[in-house]
């Protein structure tokens, strides 16, 4: 991506995120939804790829994608 714009668009229509959106409109209470935008590294295959979440400073969880 070279603009905001067109990771807004990217992002607009990611079926992935739309769903995500439902669950934290359905569920206010037990959901909590970040968006997080990085730099894409070519060089991690999606094999290795994973997702670490923190709370109060802490590693909580580790994820596959």
């Amino acid at each position: 991506m070279s603009s905001g714009a067109e990771a807004l668009e990217l992002s607009m229509n990611s079926e992935r995120l739309f769903s995500d959106l439902l669950l934290a409109l359905k569920f206010p209470d037990l959901w909590t939804l970040a968006f997080v935008a990085r730099e894409f590294d070519s060089r991690i295959p999606f094999s290795v790829e994973c997702r670490c979440f923190l709370h109060d400073n802490k590693l909580t969880a580790i994820s596959q994608y």
